[in-house]
């Protein structure tokens, strides 16, 4: 199975899948996807039917995906944009889009533009901040990403702190870390770092200093500060995505949806939780741990 940008890594190598189709909203491997076509030129299609549709596709031993239709044994199905998704750009998302600042500030934008759009958001937000996850080293095509996007002269738009990486940046070699590992795991860092993300190395952004406020929209992509953000601090993000997170944050921009969203944000399940006398903190993630695994 693919993992997290394992798709465009496996693009990267040729090895990716021929096509994906899904029955509901996916972001992640859709998104790796488009991250494979526009920087490696290795895109694949990427579908979405309906769960019936699914069915049936799911029964056929072979698939064929033209550029109009899936065409399968005794089966033709056309393949249409969906005219209900209308993306409102402002001025300035038109300009950076058709490349006023820049080729990278360009592709991040068409790359959220497409994300929103898959989304089924009408426009874009305002971020005034970013945390960036897809600094740590898990597949080549991570450094690759980032050296190009440098490459093309990316520079980050809102104040932008880093997660923990890989390795010790500055003892990895004094620490024995093979080089063929420790040396890409600190050039990305590196390349980060030269895009102009402040070099805090923490997966604890809500722990530093400037912690965000009530409210403030923000585009972080590591999964206990999302959490966090919006449930202790009440700040607004999503669990975004690596690739995107740089995106975003070259862009100050990310698409109107999800959490963002008041309507998004009201509680669907209240747990009224008994906390047995004498326990800790621990207890709240054994909850958890336990709930996840019924």
């Amino acid at each position: 199975m693919l993992g997290f940008g394992d798709d465009a890594g496996s693009a990267l190598n040729r090895r990716a899948p021929a096509a994906l189709i899904f029955s509901e909203a996916e972001d992640i491997l859709t998104l790796g996807s488009l991250i494979a076509g526009e920087l490696f030129g290795r895109g694949f299609p990427v579908l979405r039917v309906s769960a019936a549709l699914f069915v049936i596709l799911s029964r056929q031993t072979r698939l064929r995906i033209e550029a109009d239709a899936i065409i399968g044994v005794g089966l033709r199905v056309a393949i249409t944009t969906n005219p209900s998704v209308k993306l409102a750009l402002s001025v300035e998302d038109r300009a950076i889009r058709d490349g006023r600042d820049g080729p990278a500030a360009a592709l991040a934008m068409r790359i959220i533009c497409t994300v929103a759009a898959q989304q089924g958001a009408a426009q874009l937000t305002d971020i005034t901040r970013g945390h960036i996850d897809g600094c740590i080293y898990a597949h080549p095509a991570n450094l690759i990403f980032a050296e190009k996007m440098e490459e093309m002269g990316a520079k980050v738009r809102v104040p932008t702190t880093i997660n923990a990486i890989s390795v010790d940046r500055q003892n990895w070699r004094a620490q024995g870390v093979p080089v063929d590992f420790g040396a890409p795991a600190s050039r990305l860092a590196d390349a980060y770092v030269r895009m102009g993300c402040q070099p805090t190395f923490t997966c604890a952004p809500y722990l530093l200093d400037d912690a965000p406020q009530r409210d403030e929209p923000i585009a972080w992509a590591e999964s206990n500060a999302v959490i966090f953000a919006n449930s202790v601090l009440g700040a607004r993000t999503l669990k975004h995505p690596d690739y995107l997170d740089l995106c975003m944050a070259v862009a100050g921009r990310a698409p109107l949806s999800g959490v963002y969203l008041d309507a998004e944000r009201k509680a669907r399940l209240i747990l009224d939780i008994e906390v047995p006398p004498g326990c800790d903190d621990a207890i709240w993630p054994r909850l958890w741990t336990d709930s996840s695994s019924d």
